[in-house]
């Protein structure tokens, strides 16, 4: 009787941790990745001064089901430096798919109005002038199914001014703001 009872509850127990493993595989397989992630972003200039950490945690799965939104702080796929390193770069979302951009007395314009940004990036000023680099004709209009991205350090930031929209294919996860 005794032995039977621990056939079973051994048993039990067999299955359950069979049936805890099927579903950490499948929680996996449906998210791909951890819903956050400890990322290398190389102490970005781009970002300085409001992002001047070297590690983030970055919200992988943030844009799963949605898309950026202005302002969000958002991590860029790996792009390979000329030392043959690579790091992620983090930028900050101005304009979304179907907007037109433009820089006017240090602000972004979107569609001809002057963007507010939120109180705590109020102190950068965004320009378009970069001397000594080729750029992006502006006004600028975003295709769809990209977005127009700015480094918080402007004289720094190779972002979007340089390099045009970047698609959202491109951006890895967000930055939760704190």
């Amino acid at each position: 009787m005794k032995s039977l009872l621990r056939f079973r509850l051994s048993t039990l127990l067999i299955i359950v941790g069979l049936f805890a493993v099927c579903c950490a595989w499948y929680v996996n397989q449906v998210s791909g990745q951890p819903a956050q992630k400890i990322m290398h972003v190389g102490g970005s200039l781009a970002m300085s001064p409001t992002i001047t950490r070297e590690y983030l945690v970055v919200d992988v799965n943030a844009y799963r089901h949605s898309k950026p939104k202005r302002w969000h702080a958002v991590v860029m796929n790996p792009r390979a430096r000329p030392d043959g390193s690579t790091v992620a770069e983090v930028l900050r979302v101005v304009g979304l798919p179907g907007e037109t951009v433009t820089f006017a007395d240090g602000n972004v314009m979107i569609n001809g109005q002057a963007l507010t940004p939120p109180e705590r990036l109020q102190k950068i000023k965004f320009h378009g002038n970069l001397p000594d680099v080729e750029s992006v004709m502006h006004p600028y209009t975003i295709p769809d199914g990209h977005f127009y991205l700015l480094g918080d350090n402007p004289d720094e930031a190779k972002d979007s001014r340089v390099l045009g929209a970047f698609p959202t294919a491109d951006i890895r996860g967000r930055v939760p703001s704190r």
